[in-house]
């Protein structure tokens, strides 16, 4: 292993490949970066973990990951359009021509994270950003191509700014029934009134056929996203669920909507008989609901969240909350369905979920 200083000024290090015979080599502005350089790749060959320098990009292991995770069945669409979206706008642009053998954790920091924070991106954000580069450059590793990961490198605390916590909307009982009151239509009212009154997630209520609408109860079978029909969020997320008893009435008009459909039919469906997109329903009817309310725009999850809070006030248990909820810890339903002011529900339900730990 050699390192000596050119003319320009910089330090060339230098080695021999123990695969190829051939000589390595790489320039460092400081003669301290080019001796580090020359001791890890030491280091790596005498541990026999020593990997060939390629041609092969952060762009090209994202691409290759991305490929396997599309033959995936167990991917949902929305997913493969979420990572999609984050590869295009926050990876390949800011490292996807660097070659994977030259990535380093500094590199990441610097080109990318950074950059974000810059941007105004919630450290919450960056996190979910930064999945698809992850499992990216594990799989680099389990292929060989690169020794590790530099993402297990990073000083995340130290990069991300200290997260500021938002209260999460929610509506009192009273004030949801303002919001079904005003919806425009009879379809958009059993719609706001089927989540207010069960908890069900928007893909859920897109996805309910007329067969999984009981006279006093649900069945969450599938679920539409994208337009397209797929299996629940998880395990957990298929349950029957019982309507709460101020909330029948919607389950009626549901029913009253679906009559006369073939059991497999979706009960809200576009002309095409295909499942509605939740952003139109949002658009064309929660929105003008919540406007006509006087009330704030919000997303569906806010109906979900209250339905959360009804529970508590009603005193449900812990366990039958997430199993109702659809999910798969108790925590996810204390924790994710809190609101800052302090309500007597939320404290409720996190004393119950005290007692149960």
């Amino acid at each position: 292993m050699n390192l000596y200083r050119r003319k320009s000024g910089r330090w060339l290090a230098s080695y021999k490949d123990p695969t190829t015979q051939k000589r390595r080599s790489k320039t460092f502005r400081t003669k301290r970066e080019g001796e580090v350089w020359l001791a890890e790749r030491h280091a790596d060959i005498a541990r026999g973990e020593h990997v060939a320098p390629s041609a092969v990009t952060v762009g090209d292991a994202v691409e290759a990951w991305f490929a396997d995770l599309e033959t995936s069945a167990s991917v949902r669409p929305a997913t493969l359009d979420a990572y999609r979206g984050d590869i295009a706008r926050h990876i390949v642009p800011h490292l996807g021509s660097v070659r994977l053998t030259e990535l380093t954790t500094g590199m990441i920091e610097d080109r990318m994270v950074r950059g974000m924070v810059a941007d105004g991106l919630r450290p919450t954000t960056i996190r979910k950003v930064s999945v698809p580069l992850t499992r990216s450059l594990n799989r680099a590793v389990r292929h060989g191509l690169i020794r590790s990961n530099p993402m297990t490198a990073i000083e995340w605390k130290e990069i991300l700014p200290k997260a500021e916590k938002r209260p999460k909307p929610t509506f009192t009982e009273r004030e949801l029934r303002r919001i079904i009151d005003a919806a425009p239509s009879d379809e958009a009212r059993a719609f706001i009134g089927l989540i207010a009154g069960h908890g069900l997630r928007v893909g859920e209520v897109l996805g309910l056929r007329r067969k999984d609408l009981g006279e006093r109860s649900i069945e969450v079978a599938q679920q539409a996203s994208k337009g397209r029909i797929g299996s629940p969020k998880t395990k957990a997320s298929e349950r029957v669920i019982p309507t709460l008893p101020d909330f029948v009435e919607h389950l009626d008009a549901a029913r009253t909507l679906a009559a006369g459909k073939d059991d497999e039919a979706l009960t809200f469906a576009d002309r095409r008989g295909r499942p509605q997109q939740s952003g139109n329903a949002q658009s064309l009817w929660l929105w003008p609901a919540q406007d006509a309310a006087g009330l704030p725009r919000t997303g569906w999850h806010a109906l979900r969240r209250s339905y959360a809070l009804m529970l508590a006030d009603r005193g449900v248990s812990p366990i039958d909350a997430r199993d109702l909820m659809g999910h798969s810890s108790i925590e996810m339903t204390a924790d994710v369905y809190q609101r800052d002011s302090g309500a007597a529900q939320v404290e409720r339900l996190q004393r119950a979920v005290g007692r149960q730990a």
